[in-house]
Formats: structure tokens, sequence, C-alpha cells
């Protein structure tokens, strides 16, 4: 995949640049994006790296949700200098697991403070031509949230950004289908039963719509190519805790 295919599908961003999908109101812990089959083999190194990007990683790491590779990642963690914490409120960093709806590219990028970082430089940017170079498809998603909400809270509404700026804003429990002028076109959500997702979507590689139904709060569905942003609004009311 060549550096503009790579812009178009993940970051549209020049390499180091950043732009802002959210206002600053949505500013939350920052997150590791990685698309790979083998998250053992990469996220540790990953996050060695993002010490550049002056990220407080600490060195206690939880498992949100089961992933057949887990006790191997555990254990590259472990020989990083890292440790295992079954507590998500007394780890820095909390990793969990998604399947898309189909194979796409490997890849990966850093969320933080509501914006997209292109973080191919360096050591980092070999490590993408290398996870790259085989040309196997994956269809797992790992995200690494650092400092990220201690519980796992039900939502209520989400706000949408287009451009960096709010264009609305719906509630969880009522259903509805709405359709979004954006960059490349037009995107359509729909929420349903407590979910919100991306049902449609002009840009090319659809990654948002190959991205499951989200319904916590902070979590947070991306449409690079059109600087589109899905999140789910945070409140102080504690509803469900899922450890």
């Amino acid at each position: 995949m060549n550096r503009r295919r790579f812009i178009q599908t993940l970051v549209s961003a020049p390499l180091l640049s950043k732009f802002v999908l959210g206002s600053k109101k949505t500013q939350s812990s920052s997150e590791l994006h990685l698309i790979s089959e083998s998250p053992q083999d990469i996220l540790p190194t990953l996050l060695e790296e993002l010490k550049n990007y002056r990220l407080n990683t600490g060195r206690t790491f939880t498992l949100l949700n089961s992933f057949p590779a887990a006790e191997q990642l555990t254990r590259e963690f472990e020989k990083k200098g890292w440790s295992f914490s079954p507590l998500p409120n007394h780890s820095d960093l909390s990793i969990s697991f998604r399947t898309l709806q189909h194979k796409i590219r490997p890849s990966f990028t850093l969320a933080r403070n509501g914006e997209i970082w292109d973080i191919r430089s360096q050591r980092l940017f070999s490590l993408w031509k290398e996870i790259n170079r085989t040309n196997n498809l994956s269809s797992t998603l790992t995200i690494a949230s650092f400092k990220g909400p201690k519980q796992r809270i039900i939502g209520k509404s989400i706000s949408i950004f287009s451009q960096g700026s709010k264009i609305d804003s719906l509630p969880l429990n009522k259903n509805k289908t709405s359709l979004y002028q954006c960059k490349t076109g037009k995107i359509s959500v729909s929420v349903n039963n407590g979910k919100v997702w991306v049902n449609d979507s002009s840009c090319r590689h659809k990654i948002c719509c190959l991205t499951p139904p989200i319904s916590f709060a902070g979590e947070r569905i991306i449409c690079a190519p059109n600087r589109f942003l899905i999140e789910i609004d945070r409140t102080n009311l504690i509803d469900t805790s899922i450890g």
C-alpha cells in the first residue's frame, strides 16, 4: 500500500501531521489503533516507540475482552517490563479487541485529544512497511487506551463531528437512521437498541462501515477520509460497569 492509499484509508494526513476530528470538548485519553492478526508481535514495539510522543504509558496493563493469543501477548508485554493487572481501575493501559466485518490491510494510527496522528516516523515507518510486506489481510482491530475510563459505562447519547465541528447529537434510546453530507459525499449513521454504527459511507475503503456497533461511553467510530467522527458521550452517572 503506498502512502496515498494509506492516508485515504486510515489517517488522511501528511506524514507526522495531525487533523482535528472533534472539538476540545471531546478530549480524552489517547488510543492506539492497530489492525493486525498478530498484535502480540507488534503492539509492545509500538508502545515503546510511542514514548517519543510524550505519552505516559505506565507499566501496568489489562485486557478488557478475550483474544486467542492473549497469553502470548501477556508474555511479550512482560518481557518489556510490563505487569498484568486483572483490575482495569489499577491499570495504566487497557487493551481491547474487535473484529471487522471483513479483512483489510494491516496498519496503525494514534488518536490523541480528539485528533488523529500519522505516527509512521523513523522505526515506526519501517515497522509499517514490514507488516504490509507480506500482503496478509486482517480483520482484528486492537485498541490500546492510555489512562482510559476506569469503568465501561453504557452511553445515553452520541455526538457527531464533521471537519472538527459538532454537527449533531442523538439519543441512544431512540432508533433512527440519519444521513450526513461529508467531504466525499454522504455518510449514513444508524442508532438501534442502544448501539450506533455507520450504515454506509461514500469513502473508498469503508473502514468505518466495517467497524462493529458501539455502545459504551467514550467509544468512537472514525471515518478518516471524511474527517467524520461519532463519539458516545461520557457521563458522570454509572449505569453499568463491566470489569
